[in-house]
Parts: structure tokens; sequence; C-alpha cells
């Protein structure tokens, strides 16, 4: 009995102080230290974490990190990392790890004063991905994204007009991801412009409601294509509130006037 009371006390007192639901960083740009729980956003239903830190002017070529999710006696323990290098703006693994055995995560080409925006897909006890972007100053947010108020011609250019929170840096690119069969199709449509005003056209088949959102990152894509890892590649984003934006389009004019000449046919019947 005695034993077992033991074991059951244990149970409670030496659970590795792990904080499922946190996600900290610590690497060479913090100096190593305990940041504070990152930021965390949702897109697909998936939940990402990111954290974004200046280089400092003493810092430059590869650096070295690891995603933790624990603290005290346990926090170079349980996290996400692996001794492997990570190219830039690129999509790589990294491996759930439960012991401090395993090397760091490591980015190379870094320059001083450029900003880093680390983002990671939030997966405990599970491998996951994860992605370092540059740019040359801290990321902009989108103000405000343009919503159609009537239905559209079909097949004809819907002028998306985005708004940016301050100038953006070169590297980051402005982009409309859309649909118009409920996210089973997606394309990009690379928006243009300059300061804080930028716009793209997207088109939609006659009768569909075309759902779409803006984003920036700093990978690219080819018009009509989809970014592959769109989600674990976004700096900012504007879906209005997890809603998107979305516009309808008018039946093709042939469409129309069928239904109606149906119609006077059926009534000519005294059909009504």
């Amino acid at each position: 009995m005695k034993n077992i009371f033991l074991i059951f006390i244990c149970s409670f007192i030496c659970i590795p102080s792990l904080s499922f639901g946190a996600v900290y960083f610590r690497g060479g740009l913090n100096d190593w230290a305990l940041s504070s729980d990152l930021d965390s956003d949702s897109l697909s239903g998936v939940t990402f974490r990111k954290i974004t830190v200046q280089a400092p002017s003493s810092l430059a070529g590869d650096d070295e990190w690891k995603w933790t999710t624990a603290t005290g006696a346990d926090e170079w323990k349980f996290g996400w990392w692996w001794d492997q290098d990570l190219n830039m703006d690129t999509v790589g693994d990294v491996y759930w790890q439960n012991s401090e055995s395993a090397g760091n995560n490591i980015v190379s080409g870094m320059e001083t004063n450029k900003w880093y925006t680390f983002r990671i897909s939030e997966n405990y006890n599970n491998n996951t991905k994860h992605i370092v972007m540059e740019t040359s100053a801290s990321p902009i947010s989108l103000s405000s994204v343009s919503e159609p108020s009537v239905d559209q011609p079909p097949d004809t250019d819907v002028t998306i007009t985005i708004t940016l929170s301050a100038a953006k840096s070169n590297e980051e690119k402005v982009m409309v991801r859309y649909s118009e069969d409920g996210w089973s199709t997606i394309k990009i449509k690379n928006a243009s412009g300059s300061g804080t005003s930028y716009s793209a056209n997207i088109q939609g088949s006659a009768n569909k409601t075309v759902d779409y959102y803006a984003l920036t990152t700093t990978r690219t894509v080819t018009d009509g294509n989809d970014l592959s890892d769109a989600d674990l590649s976004t700096l900012a984003f504007n879906n209005d509130s997890g809603n998107n934006y979305s516009f309808a389009t008018a039946p093709e004019p042939g469409m129309v006037m069928g239904l109606v000449l149906a119609l006077i046919t059926l009534r000519a019947k005294g059909l009504k």
C-alpha cells in the first residue's frame, strides 16, 4: 500500500513541466533566452506559431534555434529541433524531441539588421514543418481588402484592392488566394501596386461564388497556381476574421434567356 501511495504522489510531482498549449523560441537571435509564448493564428483549421526577430549587427551567417514546449527543468528536452540546415524562405521538416541529445535547427545566410520571421505548424508530440522568412524591415500587415457588393459578370476581371499598413519590403509579395468550388481548387493571383495600395484581378465562372483572401509571403508562385504550404508560408493575412471575402458571378446571358423562353413556353401551354 505504501508503494502504491508513493507511485500516486510521484505521478503528480514527477510529471515533466510541459506547457502543451505554449510554444517558445530559443536561439542565437535572442541569446538563447526563453521567449514569451509565441503569437498564434489559425488557417484551414491548423494552428501556427511565429516570432519575428531582427538580427543584431553582431550576428551574420548561420544561426541556430529550438522550438520548445517546456519550462523549468525540462525546458531543453521537449519540442521540435534537429541537427540539419534549413534554407531561407523554404519549408522544411522538423522533428519532435523528448531528449536533449539532438542538435539544434540551423538556418544559413542571415544578414545583420534584417528581420526574420520563424513560423511553425503546431503539432505536439509529432513531427511537423517550419520556415524562416527574411525581410528588410518588420513585416507589414494588411489593413483592408475590398469586396464587391453586387454580382459580377462571369469570366471578367474583378479588381480586388488591398491596403497595406505601411510600405512593404522588397522581399514581401502581396497575393490574393481564391477558389470558386469551396477551396477544393485554389489559385493565386499576385497583386501589383506601390506604397500601401495594391490590387489584383481575379475571375469566376458563371453562376459561382468566389471566395478569397489576401496574404503576404516571401515565397513566389506563378499566377493561376496555388502556393505549396501556403498557410505555413504566410507572413500576414486578411481573411475577414476567418469568414473570407466573396463575390457571386451572374449566370451566362444564354442561360437566362433559355430560362425565360422555357417560362414563356410553359405559360403558352397553360401551365403556371
